[in-house]
């Protein structure tokens, strides 16, 4: 499936800092079963292919990415198509090869290619956490 960037999942992804040119370069295909959560597959040419585990994929009534905490997964894969059309498949590929070849003793989360990834991803659960914590009724 293709998410456009002016399609209502577009624009929810797009509000958490997804870029419409890794929109337009992607494809998801939700998966009935698959040992990873989500894995990024960078195509040449084309962009990139994200294959996600189906339940981990929520959906609203119209059939659109639910506002949910569940976009976080996502908005960190394509945080990673998007630094494969930065940075071109071949350097894309050599950065992430050396950080896991090559960890210096630093946590994967901390390291230069993943650092912005994991912090999107944060932002995205900090700021549905808020959101549930103001509709919170306050007792008295």
């Amino acid at each position: 499936m293709r998410i456009a960037p002016d399609s209502i999942s577009g624009q929810r992804l797009r509000q958490h800092g997804v870029s419409s040119k890794a929109l337009r370069k992607s494809r998801v295909f939700p998966l009935f079963w698959q040992p990873w959560h989500c894995l990024m597959l960078p195509i040449p040419f084309f962009g990139a292919v994200l294959l996600i585990r189906r339940r981990l994929l929520e959906r609203d009534v119209d059939g659109e990415l639910s506002d949910s905490p569940a976009l976080a997964l996502l908005v960190h894969k394509l945080c990673h198509v998007h630094q494969r059309l930065e940075w071109g498949l071949y350097l894309y590929l050599w950065r992430h090869l050396r950080q896991r070849l090559v960890p210096r003793g630093v946590p994967l989360r901390h390291q230069q290619v993943e650092r912005e990834c994991f912090y999107r991803m944060g932002q995205v659960l900090e700021h549905y956490a808020s959101l549930e914590e103001a509709q919170k009724p306050v007792e008295a």
